[in-house]
């Protein structure tokens, strides 16, 4: 069976729209002695929007909702 899916890992970007992956491990117990490995997708993606390290002056659209 499958394990506990791992932390998200950083997004792919630290600007905007990238992606974001995590994997799951096929341990729950581990199959043995020929037993059945897990069915599924291992791996996941997802789609992150990091605005952290964006230039605000250069992109002024995108960040003028956040205006105060």
């Amino acid at each position: 069976m499958w394990g506990s899916c791992q932390f998200w890992k950083s997004c792919s970007v630290t600007c905007l729209k990238g992606t974001r992956s995590r994997t799951r491990l096929c341990d729950s117990p581990a199959p043995q002695h020929e037993g059945s490995y897990c069915t599924g997708q291992q791996n996941g993606t997802e789609t992150c929007v990091s605005r952290d390290n964006c230039d605000r002056t250069k992109m002024p659209r995108i960040f003028s909702d956040q205006s105060s």
